[in-house]
This record gives structure tokens, sequence and C-alpha cells, in this order.
């Protein structure tokens, strides 16, 4: 079974007792739970595991009774316990239930070391800064990379481009039919699907009156709803474009910290730029080269009007498509 790269990280948080828990969050369907399994079996303690998908929501009560099965664990073993608690923001009133265990639990003996998972970013992460702020570690889970996908399904770039990075699906490619019904159109209410990037300006990112360009942060999602096959998609040079694009600033959304970066485009009359990242004071102007017609690049322009601005180019006769795709999106942006 593919282990990414948070299963490592988890676990090493998990090894020593914290004064804080561990979040994960991130959309559906990209192996949360199967981390949370992982995690689990590279650590030599005991564990209890509970999810909270069901028809009905749970009440504070669900959150309590595996609180106490894990304090249970805890006196029987004497020794550390993990306790994973899945599709936490289900549960009714759980931020609060949740702070009155924790809080508890850090003023106890039992050594219980929290792992929550969630799939909705509004709810999980409201309930955290609101009532648990300063009692845990968010880390987010997101779609899966080329690399990732390469390295576990032996997918070349095209079938990247094309079926996205949702391993659930893998066993559908074979079958498109199949695969373009696998319930995407439910995936679209969950969070981290769709982003509308503003347009840039100085000193802002935000650009009030311009269009946003939305960016989809899984390219399956775009495929699966089209009526082109993956052999049509790719000899149609400005539908694979398009995919390209995109699949360029998923890879921008899935990447970079949306606290530490600002990802916007820019356009000019017929000119445009792709993608502007922004970090502190610096500013890199991204023109991806993948064949779509119909669009002039406005690189020179836009470096005329803000002098201090780098660019550069992703694909023809910049950084080959599979060199980006199979790099880290920070990469490009350190010194």
């Amino acid at each position: 079974m593919f282990t990414r790269s948070l299963v490592h990280t988890l676990s090493e948080a998990m090894k020593r007792r914290l004064p804080v828990f561990q979040a994960l969050t991130g959309p559906r369907q990209v192996g949360k739970t199967t981390i949370a399994q992982q995690v689990i079996e590279a650590l030599p303690f005991p564990s209890v595991y509970a999810t909270a998908d069901s028809p009905l929501p749970p009440g504070p009560e669900w959150i309590e009774t595996n609180w106490r099965l894990a304090q249970v664990e805890c006196e029987r073993q004497g020794g550390p316990v993990i306790l994973v608690l899945d599709e936490i923001q289900k549960v009714r009133g759980w931020s609060e239930t949740l702070k009155y265990c924790w809080d508890q639990g850090r003023r106890s003996d039992y050594d219980i070391r929290l792992l929550v998972l969630g799939s909705s970013a509004l709810l999980l992460q409201e309930g955290l800064t609101e009532s648990l702020a300063g009692r845990f570690f968010l880390n987010r889970c997101m779609h899966w990379s080329f690399k990732e996908c390469r390295e576990a399904f032996g997918w070349d770039l095209k079938k990247w481009l094309y079926y996205g990075g949702y391993p659930g699906a893998v066993v559908f490619v074979e079958d498109e039919r199949q695969w373009k019904l696998a319930h995407y159109l439910k995936l679209l209410e969950s969070a981290f699907l769709v982003s509308g990037i503003e347009a840039y300006s100085k000193g802002q990112i935000r650009k009030r009156g311009s269009s946003p360009k939305l960016i989809l942060w899984n390219n399956a999602l775009i495929n699966s709803l089209s009526t082109k096959t993956f052999r049509e998609a790719i000899g149609d040079s400005v539908c694979w474009g398009r995919i390209v694009e995109n699949a360029a600033g998923a890879h921008f959304l899935n990447g970079l910290s949306g606290t530490e970066y600002g990802i916007s485009y820019w356009r000019e009359g017929d000119m445009e730029v792709d993608f502007v990242v922004s970090r502190g004071s610096k500013t890199w102007a991204i023109e991806v080269k993948s064949g779509r017609a119909g669009k002039l690049s406005g690189i020179d322009r836009f470096r005329n009007k803000y002098p201090g601005a780098k660019s550069f180019i992703v694909g023809s006769g910049g950084i080959p498509l599979e060199q980006f795709f199979l790099s880290d999106a920070g990469v490009w942006f350190e010194k």
C-alpha cells in the first residue's frame, strides 16, 4: 500500500505526548482515513478508532463515549493510547465537547494521543479556531500530486493531467464511462475543490470589479464531466491547454500555504498572465505554455508595470511539465 508523506509526519508527532492534538483536514476521497490507519499501524500503541460518518449526525455523547474508551484502554495498558475521531465536524457541538475532554485529559494521568479528521474545511476550521485555539496542530491532506500518482499507480503525465488525483477512482480509469459516473458532482460540495482566484494589483491581491478565475483543485473534476474521452482531449490542443493550465493552478493551490502565499492572475486588455504568486514583498509572474490558442502572454507588460517582479514559464521553452509537476510547488519561489 502506498504511503503518503503525512503518515511519517503524523507518526513522528504522535510518538510523544504533546500539549496539542493533531487535526487532519482535506477533501473527501484523498485518503485521510487510510493515513490515520497507517499511523495507527506505524505506532506501537493501542488505539481506538471511531467515525461519525453516519446517516444521523451523532451528538456530543459520541465524543465522550470514545474518549472514555480510550481512557479505559490507558488504564488497561498502562501507557499511551491513540484516539482517532473521523469526520468529527458531523458531531453536534463537537468543538465544545472536545475542548472539555482535551482539557480534562491534560490535567490527568491519561496519555491520550488524539487525531481528529474532517472533510469540511469551513465546519472544521470554525470549530478549531473558535473553541480550540492553541490546542491543535493543523495538517492539510490535499489532492494527489503527479509524483504520488506516478509512484503509486505508474501513471504518466498525460494520464494524471486528464484523470486527476483521486486514488479511489483509479480502478475505473480503464472504463471511462464508469469513471465519469463516479459521483464527482457530489464532491464539488466538499471543501478544497474549487477556488476563484482574484485579479492581481500591487499591494492587494483582490481587485474589486474583476471576475475571478475559477480553478478546480483536481483535474478529475473537469474531465469527469466532459463529453471528451482521454484520446479526444489529448488530440484537442485548445482543450488540452486548458487542462494543463488548470493543473498548474491546482498545483499551486494544493502546494502553497494559504497564509504565506497569495495566488492570483493578471489581465490587461488582451494581455494575460496565467498566475501571479506573491510572498511577502516578492512577486512572480507565471505563464503556462500548453498550446492553448487565443491568448497573448502578458509577462513583458506585467514586468514593465511591476519592475520588481520575477517571472518564469511552465511548459514549452521553460520548466518541463514533468519536472514542474514532480516538484513541490514551493521550490520555484525559494532563494
